[in-house]
This record gives structure tokens, sequence and C-alpha cells, in this order.
């Protein structure tokens, strides 16, 4: 909704038409923030952390509650989501203490929680 108030804005709509406009379309089940926020979820959860998430869907002007509802009914595993983007990140480095140190730098900047990342690096540490 947020998107689509501030594009009419900046095309220099009044406030009434775009109110307007906004009611019709969620009338007529074009605009649904949380079916926009379940397919963004769903696109980008094999990319980003919960955190990660959680930040860009605010941004984009998702209410807090819907995010909340969307992130808790997600269907991905988290394990897997972060085994993939951390075996992209090891690809052709060879494992030592700051490779790992890195690693976990770098799954906290793609928004996994600290729980997760300290979860797969020891992991990663037994199978050495």
């Amino acid at each position: 909704e947020r998107q689509i108030k501030e594009y009419l804005k900046k095309k220099e709509y009044n406030h009434i038409t775009i109110d307007c406009e906004i009611e019709k379309l969620v009338e007529y089940k074009y605009l649904n923030d949380e079916e926009y926020a379940k397919s963004f979820v769903l696109t980008y959860s094999s990319k980003y952390g919960k955190l990660k998430l959680k930040s860009m869907l605010k941004v984009k002007g998702v209410a807090d509650s819907i995010i909340d509802s969307v992130l808790d009914n997600e269907e991905t595993p988290r394990e897997s989501s972060i085994s993939m983007v951390a075996d992209k990140y090891l690809r052709n480095k060879e494992i030592t203490r700051e490779t790992l140190n890195k690693l976990s730098r770098f799954l906290y900047s793609r928004g996994y929680e600290f729980d997760e990342i300290n979860s797969y690096i020891s992991n990663l540490k037994n199978d050495l």
C-alpha cells in the first residue's frame, strides 16, 4: 500500500483520490500486504535470514504484525538456508579460524541470528 501511495503522490494526485484508489484496490483484492509479504519471504528466504527479511519488509512499508505472522509461519527450514549461503561463501576457501570469523560476520550481515550462526559454525568445526 505504501509503495502505491508514494507513487501516486509523486504523480501529484491529492490525498482523497489516493485513499479512494487504495480502498478500491483492496476491495478488488489487487492489493494485499499479507500476500505480498508471503511471496517476498518465499522469494528471498533462501538468501537472507529472518532479521534481514524483517528489515527489508519494514522498509517496504509492511506492518509489523503482518511481518511477524508471515515470518512465524514460514515453511522454509532455516538450517538449509544458512547452509546454502555459507557453502557458497566457503567455496574455494580454506577453512581457518579467520575464515570462520569472516563467515560469521557475513552470515550476520545476511540477517541470520547469532544462535543460528554459532550452531552452524560449531557443526562445521565438529566435521573437521
